[in-house]
């Protein structure tokens, strides 16, 4: 079951949020002791890191860019819309790189 998260902020850019699942059982087992143990180590979480992309940035390029090279704990798909024309994204992550 999809789980969706999403957040607006003012005028400028708003972000949702999906799983990005693995078909394999024993990565699903490592993402989550990832998700336990990596928040230590300065890695955020999907959802946390929504919440810090919206404390600090102030524009669309700025949130995508967060986005895109901040490292996770766990795959998601970020949905990132802006106000302007061509502010669109969809952003594919697994813990440290851009997927598609």
């Amino acid at each position: 079951m999809p789980s969706w998260n999403i957040q607006f902020y003012p005028i400028e850019f708003s972000i949702a949020i999906n799983k990005r699942y693995d078909n394999r059982k024993y990565q699903q087992s490592y993402h989550l002791l990832r998700s336990i143990a990596l928040p230590i180590d300065g890695f955020y979480t999907p959802n946390y890191l929504i919440m810090k992309v919206m404390e600090t940035n102030d524009s669309f390029e700025a949130a995508e860019e967060m986005l895109k090279k901040t490292e996770l704990t766990s795959n998601a798909y970020y949905i990132l819309s802006g106000v302007k024309k061509n502010e669109g994204a969809i952003i594919g992550r697994k813990q440290s790189f851009i997927v598609d």
